[in-house]
């Protein structure tokens, strides 16, 4: 039974060494994007956004203006995950409110949608949200 065991976990380990890892590669997010956010029943608010690529990495930076009443402006700190085009995006705006925003790229239609939560004084609150990159 040992014997088995010792040729099983070694198949494992030339598997694992001979498969190097299948990475996407890295989007720029540089641009400008538009799209809109929805949150429970409430209307669609507007979305602009203008990105920076931070150069030989999968984060960017930026400012998004939320087209609300007021219309209102938030710091963007995201990352682009390293495997199925997923996308960490956390926003911080001048209103006090702070959002997490989870998405997946699609790098064809160079769009990102998703979900995101709103910590509000008593409760969480979700909504859905897409951006899309405008030509330069």
């Amino acid at each position: 039974m040992t014997k088995r065991w010792a040729v099983a976990f070694g198949l494992v380990l030339a598997v694992a060494a001979g498969a190097p890892a299948a990475i996407d590669p890295a989007f720029d997010f540089t641009g400008h994007w538009t799209g809109d956010g929805q949150e429970g029943q409430k209307p669609q608010q507007g979305i602009t956004a203008d990105l920076t690529q931070q150069t030989g990495t999968r984060t960017f930076s930026g400012t998004v203006t939320v087209e609300d009443d007021p219309t209102f402006t938030c710091t963007v700190a995201g990352k682009q995950k390293p495997h199925k085009m997923k996308v960490k995006i956390r926003i911080t705006c001048d209103n006090g409110g702070h959002l997490n925003l989870h998405g997946t790229l699609d790098a064809a239609t160079q769009t990102v949608s998703g979900g995101y939560r709103r910590i509000g004084r008593h409760k969480v609150h979700v909504g859905t949200f897409t951006l899309t990159k405008q030509p330069s």
